[in-house]
């Protein structure tokens, strides 16, 4: 999907075959019910999995994310 604002074409992530957001989510699916504490406080799961921006957020093992 494409769309335009402005003079700006902006291409869908979809269409570059570049996943967001996690699949587990919908009818049949665990909505994140899988997820634990344990994984939950890892950086590497708001970067990697959530797809957070380590320059808005503060990111550390063991502590959940915070606003910069």
């Amino acid at each position: 999907m494409t769309v335009r604002a402005g003079s700006v074409i902006v291409t869908m992530a979809e269409e570059l075959n570049q996943q967001l957001y996690p699949t587990d989510k919908g009818l049949n699916k665990a909505d994140g019910a899988d997820i634990n504490a344990k994984t939950a406080l890892t950086a590497a799961f708001w970067i990697d999995e959530m797809k957070w921006d380590k320059n808005i957020w503060t990111l550390q093992n063991g502590k959940l994310p915070t606003l910069t």
